[in-house]
Order: C-alpha cells, then structure tokens, then sequence
C-alpha cells in the first residue's frame, strides 16, 4: 500500500478543484482516488481517478479501493 499516493474530495479547502487535481495527478502517472459524499457528480468524473469511495467509508470498500490501485500499479 506504500504506492498509494492520493485520496482527495471533490471540494477542497479553496473550492470545487478536486477534479482538477485529479487530473493533474493522473498526468503525472499518480494513482488517487476520489473520497466524497457527491457520488453522482464523482461517477461523472470518473475518468480522472483510479476509484471512488463514498462517505461514510466502509472498511470492505476502502480495502477493495486500494487492493484496485495495487493492481493498476503492479501492472505497470
């Protein structure tokens, strides 16, 4: 799990730039992974991210998230 880099919300301390930043990262070939309460709106941003966890986080899906990440990685 120490390949894990970023987990970020959609709205961050200065606004809605999560999604911005998920880009940047993904540019950059750094997995992250959304972790928000607005799941309609992270499906449509998908694209940008490795995964979606959704507030409240449940341990069964926060481990499937990173196990997803993992494997992105060691694909590489």
């Amino acid at each position: 799990l120490e390949d894990i880099d970023c987990a970020l919300d959609i709205d961050l301390t200065d606004g809605r730039t999560g999604p911005e930043a998920a880009t940047w990262l993904r540019d950059h070939g750094v997995p992250a992974l959304f972790v928000t309460g607005q799941e309609g709106l992270a499906r449509d941003l998908q694209t940008r991210v490795s995964g979606i966890l959704t507030k409240p986080i449940m341990i069964e899906a926060l481990g499937q998230a990173l196990g997803a990440i993992v494997k992105l990685r060691l694909a590489k």
